[in-house]
């Protein structure tokens, strides 16, 4: 398995993610507003990533995101089951134009 790398534009819309859900209604309106506003690239790293952890267990999705600076870290919504989350999300990214 190849290491997770959590990319800057998914930490963003995580550090954003008690925001998204209200103001866009559920996690997939949410995902797709994101998907949305982001660049060509960003949006490639964003695939990557989601595609990877939707494989993943919980200890390698965990230690992906403990490799960001520890005040990022410290911030990020805790979300349990991790795996299965990251799973919803990789799903509600492909539905997303």
């Amino acid at each position: 398995m190849t290491n997770l790398t959590v990319p800057n534009a998914w930490v963003f819309f995580m550090l954003g993610f008690m925001n998204y859900i209200p103001a866009h209604g559920s996690i997939g309106a949410a995902i797709c507003a994101f998907k949305e506003s982001q660049t060509l690239e960003e949006k490639a790293e964003v695939t990557v990533f989601l595609r990877l952890a939707a494989q993943s267990g919980d200890d390698a999705i965990k230690a992906a995101y403990a490799e960001l600076d520890p005040i990022t870290y410290q911030h990020l919504p805790y979300l349990e089951p991790i795996a299965a989350m990251h799973i919803g999300f990789w799903e509600a990214w492909q539905k997303c134009p």
